[in-house]
């Protein structure tokens, strides 16, 4: 695999995004490059932008960087959650940016490595549950990996600058980190917020490349499903699947997954 350099997106228009990029400043020592927007540090560059983070598929991106945009949190529940995903639309529904039925690159033992870093954080943060998203909103065009990483889901999370030291520190930890590559899994059903997947990203020994909730399972035909397979840095070799999670698509599903050769693991 190509050898990445990070590259954290802030924006001015995201509280949350702004706590997390000043509580930066306690874990590297940035050098302001371009005042009030370019910053770098020996282990990332960061950029300030003035638009939401989900409309900035017009950046110039690079192939050679991985992207990480810092960001908000927000759910109706309104319970403290620090999350991750990768971004994309599974569907034909592009109100929340990217493109309709386009999924981001997505680098799954990135992501892997700060849940479980977050994870390792946790007593700092008792009352926040800490969980991963599906695959979901923009940006979603680049050749380059994206990951979003979250502090949520209510105006006094954004501010909260304990939560997003945390949120800073396990980031960190994951960049200094060398990132284990093996082959992933697609993780397939269940509810928006997956305990058995975020639990079994945690434990287990293979990470999670994009995730497709029950909600989205309608949009995962032949053509979606090829399109999620090349989009991942690294090989997805199995079918992580919610067993109970699959409703009524469960039939439909595990043939898709047996005519593209995945090994399945059922939770």
């Amino acid at each position: 695999m190509k050898s990445y350099k990070f590259f954290l997106i802030a924006s001015k228009l995201d509280e949350a995004s702004m706590t997390l990029f000043r509580n930066l400043f306690n874990f590297e020592e940035l050098k302001e490059i371009e005042e009030g927007k370019i910053y770098e540090s020996k282990l990332f560059s960061l950029e300030l932008i003035d638009k939401e983070l989900i409309f900035s598929d017009d950046l110039p991106y690079k192939e050679d960087f991985c992207y990480i945009f810092l960001s908000k949190h927000r759910s109706e529940s309104k319970i403290p959650t620090l999350t991750s995903h990768f971004p994309g639309n599974l569907c034909y529904d592009n109100s929340l940016g990217g493109n309709k039925r386009e999924v981001a690159y997505c680098w799954p033992s990135l992501l892997k490595s700060y849940i479980t870093h977050i994870y390792n954080l946790r007593d700092k943060v008792s009352h926040y549950q800490i969980t991963l998203e599906p695959t979901h909103h923009g940006p979603t065009s680049s050749k380059s990996p994206f990951l979003f990483v979250e502090l949520g889901s209510k105006e006094e999370n954004w501010r909260d600058d304990k939560a997003a030291k945390v949120v800073c520190e396990a980031l960190v930890n994951t960049l200094k980190e060398e990132v284990k590559l093996c082959d992933a899994a697609l993780a397939l059903g269940g509810p928006h917020y997956s305990e058995k997947f975020t639990n079994y990203l945690i434990k287990g020994d293979i990470p999670i490349a994009h995730m497709v909730p029950k909600y989205s399972l309608s949009c995962l035909d032949e053509f979606m499903m090829d399109h999620i397979m090349r989009k991942s840095i690294q090989p997805i070799k199995y079918a992580l699947l919610n067993g109970k999670g699959l409703g009524k698509e469960k039939e439909r599903i595990i043939k898709l997954i047996q005519d593209f050769g995945l090994e399945v693991i059922k939770l």
